[in-house]
C-alpha cells in the first residue's frame, strides 16, 4: 500500500512538472502562439543572404521599419541581383569587376568576408533561380559543400539555414515547376546530411497546381511583391514558432513583457 502511494505520488509530480514545462508542452503540441515580437527575436543577429529576392527583401523589411522600428530589427539582408550559388562558395571577391557579386559598406565581398566581418549567429540563405541550380543538383552540391567548409573554418559558431527556392508562375515551363519541386526536395535531404537546417518558405507562395501566383509577384514570374512579402515573412515567424514547439530555441524571458503573453 504504501509502494502504491508513493508511485501515485511520483506520477502525480511529474505530470505536474510535465504540464509547467514550456518545452514539455512544446513537444506534446500544447505550445500557444508566441507574438510576432518575439518570433521576431528568433532571428536577432542573423544575415539574410541570396540574389534580388532576397535584396528585394531587404528593401521590404526597411520600408516596413520606417513605420515600425522593430519589425525584424536584428536581420541584415545582402542580395545582389543575377547572383549565382557559386559566388557564395568562393573564399575571396572575384578580380573581375564585371563580375556580379555581393557588395558590402561599398566594396564587392563575399559570404564569408561578410560573415567574418558581421559575426552573425545565423545565416540564412536563398539562392538558385538565376544560375537554374535546380537543373544542376551536382553542382548545388559541391557549391554546398564548399559553403560549409568555408563556414566551419572561418566562422564555425555560425548555423546555417538553407531556404527552399521559391517559386514560379506558369509564366514558366512546367518542367521547370517540377525540377524547382525535386530541388527542394533534395535539398531538405541534403541539409539533414550537413551541420546545416533545411527551410522551407512556399507555404502560401503557390496555388493548387503548384503555380505562384501572379497577384503575388511584381513580375508576373519569380520576383515577390509586397503582398508575396507579407506571406514570406509570415513563413519566417512560423518557422520560428515551430523551432520554439520542437524545444529547438527558448526566446529571452526578457521579451515577454507584461501584456505580451502567447496568442
Amino acid at each position: 500500500m504504501r509502494n502504491g502511494r508513493r508511485a501515485a505520488g511520483l506520477l502525480c509530480f511529474l505530470l505536474c512538472l510535465c504540464i509547467s514545462c514550456p518545452v514539455w508542452n512544446a513537444c506534446a503540441g500544447a505550445a500557444e502562439r508566441l507574438p510576432d515580437r518575439v518570433l521576431m527575436s528568433f532571428y536577432d543577429q542573423s544575415l539574410i543572404i541570396g540574389d534580388s529576392q532576397m535584396r528585394n527583401l531587404g528593401n521590404y523589411m526597411r520600408r516596413k521599419r520606417n513605420g515600425d522600428p522593430g519589425f525584424f530589427p536584428g536581420v541584415r539582408c545582402y542580395g545582389e541581383y543575377s547572383l549565382q550559388m557559386r559566388r557564395l562558395a568562393q573564399k575571396d571577391p572575384d578580380p573581375n569587376p564585371d563580375a556580379i557579386q555581393l557588395t558590402y559598406k561599398g566594396r564587392t565581398a563575399t559570404l564569408t568576408g561578410i560573415a567574418m566581418a558581421e559575426n552573425p549567429r545565423n545565416v540564412f540563405i536563398l539562392i538558385g533561380l538565376n544560375d537554374l541550380i535546380f537543373q544542376h543538383i551536382d553542382r548545388a552540391d559541391n557549391y554546398i559543400d564548399r559553403i560549409v567548409a568555408l563556414r566551419d573554418e572561418y566562422f564555425p559558431e555560425t548555423s546555417l539555414f538553407f531556404m527552399s527556392l521559391t517559386p514560379v508562375t506558369a509564366k514558366r515551363t512546367q518542367k521547370q515547376r517540377d525540377e524547382i519541386a525535386a530541388y527542394n526536395a533534395w535539398l531538405e535531404e541534403k541539409c539533414g546530411k550537413i551541420r546545416a537546417e533545411y527551410m522551407d518558405i512556399t507555404a502560401g507562395l503557390t496555388d493548387e497546381q503548384g503555380w505562384m501566383p501572379k497577384e503575388i509577384t511584381a513580375d508576373n514570374d519569380s520576383h515577390l511583391n509586397a503582398d508575396g512579402f507579407d506571406i514570406f515573412v509570415r513563413n519566417l515567424l512560423d518557422y520560428a514558432q515551430a523551432r520554439y514547439e520542437q524545444g529547438l530555441w527558448v526566446p529571452d524571458p526578457a521579451l515577454m513583457k507584461e501584456g505580451e503573453t502567447p496568442q
